[in-house]
């Protein structure tokens, strides 16, 4: 195998491989990418066995083969040369060769053929979709899902097509995340792929990094696969059903207040200072026209703010984790902010008055 390339080409491929790769992997193997050259292209690569990320970049051939190599040593290398750096890349036994200018590094490789495969049912759905509504998609939801849940499909994002709907849903048991969002016309299929958070991480950085053409998500019995113009990410699917998360939007409201997003943002922020450490608990208190909120903590020690609101109803009071209110908060991207109440207190609904596709809930807690 030998074939030159430029940095500025190969060192966005290998980035992309290299978010896929764990530092500490059980198979010595699976810390390389595996380098494909064939024509006048160079396949790219990496995986963990449950994520696999494969990215393609254009070369001038002289030999084609395959190999595999330390993918962080080769992310290094490139990224201390030039960005105009040319790239002479050279298989010589089990030693991979980098050129360039002056510098010369021998790599220590591994056979391609020892590479494992990505194993995947056959891929039976496939839909095009918009670049920025996937990644917003994406992007209002990752944060809720939870990170180590005994409750598998918790761990993982949902990502329903009904018929022309296509809806993001994201949990930890004490909040929620939804993005529902109208398809162009319909698909006449029924799918609820629950993505790992590992794998939604590495879909929002590839779709960083690609550009604004339309997204080709593809859904088998077992995994997703998400493709761009250079890139192709395929995910293992959590193996649990998700629960039905429309019953958990609150129907019945009982009371609901709009507040400018800045002012309320700033007061949680202040009052949290004094919040309990472990449980972050902070209170709302509404009253006509008035919204306090306060923080007490085992020292003792308190912060109020008063937030003037329009607010008629019966007075209450109600405690959240202010970590959990403030991310709810930060993902409203309109100026206002509305925040509604079951009849029962026990669930917050937190939505863009202009745009309910986005609801976020937030469980209260006891102080």
């Amino acid at each position: 195998m030998k074939f030159k390339t430029t940095r500025q080409a190969i060192y966005p491929a290998l980035q992309q491989v290299m978010g896929v790769i764990e530092k500490k992997q059980t198979l010595p193997i699976l810390s390389n990418v595996l380098l494909t050259a064939n024509e006048d292209q160079l396949t790219l690569v990496g995986t963990d066995l449950k994520v696999q990320m494969v990215a393609t970049v254009s070369i001038e051939p002289e030999q084609s083969g395959e190999i595999t190599a330390p993918a962080r040593k080769l992310v290094d290398i490139c990224r201390f040369l030039s960005d105009d750096s040319q790239l002479l890349f050279e298989l010589k036994e089990d030693r991979l060769i980098v050129r360039s200018g002056r510098s010369r590094f021998s790599l220590l490789t591994l056979p391609a053929d020892s590479y494992p495969q990505f194993s995947t049912k056959a891929y039976d759905f496939e839909i095009a979709l918009d670049h920025s509504m996937l990644r917003k998609m994406l992007d209002k939801t990752i944060f809720a899902v939870a990170q180590q849940d005994s409750r598998r499909y918790l761990n993982g994002l949902l990502l329903e097509v009904n018929d022309d709907q296509l809806n993001a849903v994201g949990s930890d048991g004490h909040r929620m995340a939804i993005f529902m969002a109208q398809l162009p016309e319909s698909v006449g299929e029924h799918r609820t792929p629950v993505i790992p958070r590992k794998g939604i991480s590495e879909i929002n950085r590839l779709l960083d990094d690609a550009s604004e053409q339309p997204i080709k998500l593809k859904i088998s019995p077992n995994s997703v696969q998400v493709v761009t113009e250079t890139a192709t990410f395929s995910a293992k699917l959590i193996d649990a059903t998700y629960p039905e998360f429309k019953k958990a939007i609150p129907r019945n409201l009982s009371e609901t207040v709009t507040i400018d997003k800045t002012v309320l943002r700033d007061a949680l922020q202040r009052v949290a200072i004094l919040a309990n450490d472990i449980y972050h608990g902070i209170t709302l208190a509404f009253e006509a026209n008035l919204l306090l909120v306060e923080a007490v903590n085992p020292d003792h020690e308190n912060a109020q703010e008063e937030l003037e609101i329009d607010y008629s109803s019966a007075p209450f009071s109600i405690s959240f984790n202010v970590a959990y209110l403030l991310e709810a908060i930060n993902h409203i991207d309109a100026e206002q902010v509305r925040i509604s109440f079951t009849e029962q207190r026990n669930i917050c609904l937190i939505e863009d008055p202009s745009n309910t596709r986005v609801k976020l809930i937030v469980m209260p807690m006891k102080l």
